[in-house]
């Protein structure tokens, strides 16, 4: 069984540059099936046509990529919203027609979501007369494992492997009594952010050290690219919470920025799949934390002078 963790698209371009990369992977999954299929290059913009199987001037399908890769909510939903009326827009204004319209998402939407998903399909439906389908996560995972599909695996996932045969964490430990993590930097960012009781942050930050070292010791490559991969999508998590904390709290205190990346940690790994590293959730808190100690990421506006300091 081959691993497809759509976090990888995330490089050294971010989220920005994984958006171009998941729209290249949606024109080369429809290629697969239909090879006319072009993909509509943003020139400011693509009408919103990410690709399409048609002449331009005539009748086509297209197919929406969004990379919703950690929430889908209200503004997830409005965004989809503005994309098919802007296409049905531009179909009426640059003179052709849409028979089919196809988004393209790298998560599964959960009850609620799918309730609303299913509610806007059937009405945009009758009123415009458009087929509308969802490619979601495991329609995209189930195109992408097919044998047509491999050199676009290997192209575009070229870290996912065989699941090895072992596939059971590490048990979680207990902190020794004799272990103090007092004057480490992540228990200070805590405390910064006036999150005074951290014992639990402690257990999780020395099981994800034992996890690092045992991935170290070991060096089976696969272990080490996954464990590299899910701490930058972790760090890539907590960017995304802060800047939008930045923006709506006036002071140094964020006072929901650590409740939110740890929720939104839990919710990474309640819908985790088959995984290269298996990993409990108290590794994966750790692994946060991990990049907390590092001076990478912090719970309070100005973490970076906390980091400073520390090192000083």
């Amino acid at each position: 069984m081959r691993v497809i963790s759509f976090h990888q698209l995330i490089g050294d371009g971010g989220k920005e540059g994984a958006r171009e990369k998941f729209e290249r992977l949606i024109a080369q999954l429809v290629r697969v099936q239909l090879r006319t299929a072009k993909r509509v290059e943003a020139n400011p913009g693509d009408w919103g046509l990410d690709v399409i199987v048609g002449d331009i001037d005539g009748v086509i399908s297209v197919w929406q990529a969004k990379f919703f890769i950690d929430d889908f909510g209200s503004s997830q939903q409005a965004q989809i919203r503005d994309s098919f009326a802007q296409a049905v827009r531009q179909a009426s204004t640059q003179g052709f027609s849409v028979d089919a319209w196809t988004l393209c998402i790298p998560v599964d939407l959960d009850a609620e979501n799918l309730k609303w998903w299913t509610n806007w399909k059937k009405k945009q439906e009758r009123e415009t007369k458009i087929r509308i389908q969802l490619w979601d996560r495991t329609e995209l995972e189930g195109m992408l494992l097919t044998p047509d599909a491999a050199d676009i695996r290997s192209a575009f996932f070229p870290t996912s492997v065989a699941t090895p045969a072992v596939a059971a964490p590490l048990a979680v430990a207990e902190v020794p009594d004799e272990v103090s993590f007092e004057d480490m930097l992540f228990v200070k960012q805590l405390e910064a952010a006036q999150i005074f009781e951290h014992d639990s942050a402690k257990q999780q930050f020395f099981n994800a050290e034992l996890l690092s070292r045992e991935v170290a010791d070991k060096k089976v490559s696969e272990h080490m690219l996954a464990l590299q991969a899910e701490r930058a999508d972790l760090r890539s998590m907590w960017e995304d919470r802060y800047n939008r904390a930045c923006e709506t709290c006036a002071g140094s205190l964020l006072p929901e920025l650590h409740g939110e990346v740890m929720e939104a940690i839990e919710r990474r790994h309640d819908g985790a799949s088959v995984q290269v590293l298996p990993m409990h959730l108290v590794h994966r808190k750790g692994a946060m934390h991990q990049v907390v100690e590092e001076g990478r990421a912090g719970w309070v506006r100005d973490f970076r002078a906390i980091a400073e300091a520390h090192r000083g």
